[in-house]
């Protein structure tokens, strides 16, 4: 399993949400099979922000991709398995950076490329916020296509170590069962809506759009509904591995 984790704090060495990312990837990797984790902060990675120019849209490249790290973190995520996204919660809301990172992943709402991957939002607050940051990463990473297996939300000021550790080894042992195959992942509600959304929206475009031509390209026309496409994926992830 490749990991891809965004931790979007400032605070460096002194992040509690990175620290709490390095506990739930020494964990995994004592579960699984970890075969890589590519950990981006905004002091690694540079990120432009996104300038409303709608390239992204009209042809399917940012022209800031060249001139940060975006597109090496967009290799990075679609080479993964499991996409982790933390954030410290500021007004509860993500903070700035992982807005920017989002921001510069706007396409991916129409074209769903995280299809088949699991994802696990990270919320760290002192003591509130969390539910609302919650809910808004795990509504992101749907519409990217990932199948969100809950939410990590630590409140330093009103858990204890123990709690803190718990709700970790909780989903690290989800994430094991996910990943070994032993348990079935079954998508939200709104991923259905969803995706019955797009696919209506696409019978009223042009066929030769590039958007069009992504989907009938990904077979993401035919299913009948995301839980059928999102298990084809996850099949043909794991037939792949064992080639």
């Amino acid at each position: 399993m490749r990991i891809f984790v965004y931790a979007s704090s400032m605070r460096g060495e002194y992040s509690k949400s990175l620290k709490i990312i390095k506990d739930l990837i020494v964990r995994l990797e004592g579960l699984c099979s970890v075969e890589g984790c590519y950990i981006s902060t905004p002091e690694k990675d540079l990120i432009e922000p996104c300038s409303g120019c709608m390239s992204c849209l009209n042809t399917g490249k940012c022209v800031k991709d060249k001139l940060d790290h975006m597109e090496t973190l967009k290799e990075e995520m679609m080479a993964s398995d499991l996409i982790i996204l933390a954030s410290p919660v500021y007004l509860h809301n993500v903070n700035g950076p992982m807005k920017n990172f989002l921001d510069r992943l706007n396409p991916w709402c129409y074209t769903m490329p995280l299809l088949g991957k699991i994802a696990l939002p990270v919320t760290v607050s002192n003591t509130n916020g969390n539910y609302q940051v919650d809910i808004y990463l795990s509504k992101i990473l749907s519409i990217f296509g990932a199948g969100v297996l809950g939410t990590l939300s630590i409140k330093n000021n009103l858990m204890s170590k123990k709690e803190k550790d718990e709700a970790i080894e909780l989903l690290c042992k989800y994430i094991k069962e996910y990943e070994s195959g032993q348990r079935e992942f079954f998508v939200s509600e709104y991923q259905l809506e969803y995706y019955e959304q797009m696919k209506r929206m696409l019978n009223n475009i042009e066929k030769e759009s590039r958007l069009y031509q992504i989907w009938k390209k990904e077979g993401m026309l035919s299913a009948s509904d995301f839980q059928i496409l999102f298990s084809a994926k996850r099949k043909e992830k794991n037939e792949n591995e064992k080639c």
